[in-house]
């Protein structure tokens, strides 16, 4: 979307936070409208009170764009769909990227390439859709080509969700500290427990000290095996609660594609 100023409007908006938001929103195409939509499903942004996890443990989570990313198989990995979507304004509907790459966290410099796959009932700005936030990354070449070693991490299998009180293992490679505002270059993992029963395909935290930041989005959430059963979808800091989208609900889907 293109922002037109008038002079006088323009001289108003002189101080830098203003503009750079301004352009931040212009460069996205997204509506205050779609904004506003966002809300509950905004990016999920490393965690607050999370702690590292130095390479190569839980080395096969990485990151697709600004989001955190997981390889489920040696040529499949896991991800949010909004990592991989925008917003289009003049269309009021939404594009995902057809190519992207799995970049492996500690290995900055090794990366794979693939194909994006994301589920068809996702739309980007549409609230109702954030239960299907999932993309999935077919790579072109097997992960174990390129990064001698590397394990996946399988997802639970189908008809597995997480109940209310049940503790899982987050881990995201997103931004760090209380106010979200430190960087970081390695794997952060929290645990926590689910807030309320299952609903519409997710299942939630709620905690207004200790939630996900931003760059966590698309990040698993594990169980007592060691296996993915949801991937960070979003979340509202006023009210503490983080979303994550059961990925059991989907087990054909991501593992088939159907």
């Amino acid at each position: 979307m293109s922002y037109i100023f008038s002079h006088s409007l323009w001289s108003i908006c002189r101080s830098k936070v203003v503009l750079r938001d301004v352009q931040k929103w212009s460069r996205r195409r997204i509506s205050i409208s779609a904004v506003a939509l966002l809300l509950f499903a905004s990016q999920a942004s490393g965690f607050t009170d999370g702690s590292p996890v130095p390479y190569p443990e839980f080395g096969a989570v990485g990151r697709i764009s600004t989001c955190t990313a997981t390889l489920i198989t040696q040529r499949l990995v896991l991800t949010a769909a909004h990592c991989v979507c925008s917003y289009v304004e003049r269309t009021a509907d939404t594009e995902c990227r057809s190519r992207s790459m799995f970049r492996i966290t500690g290995r900055s410099r090794q990366f794979i390439r693939g194909d994006v796959r994301v589920h068809p009932r996702y739309k980007k700005g549409i609230v109702e859709s954030t239960e299907y936030d999932l993309a999935v990354l077919e790579l072109d070449k097997r992960a174990d080509t390129v990064v001698e070693g590397i394990e996946p991490i399988p997802i639970e299998r189908r008809g597995y969700t997480p109940i209310k009180g049940t503790r899982l293992t987050l881990i995201g490679s997103g931004s760090t500290g209380r106010s979200c505002s430190r960087s970081t270059r390695t794997n952060h993992k929290m645990i926590m427990k689910v807030s309320r029963e299952p609903y519409k395909h997710q299942f939630t935290f709620k905690d207004q000290e200790r939630r996900p930041c931003r760059g966590d989005s698309g990040g698993p959430a594990l169980n007592s095996r060691g296996r993915i059963v949801g991937v960070a979808s979003g979340g509202n800091r006023y009210s503490g609660v983080s979303a994550y989208v059961s990925t059991s609900d989907f087990y054909n889907w991501i593992l088939k594609g159907r």
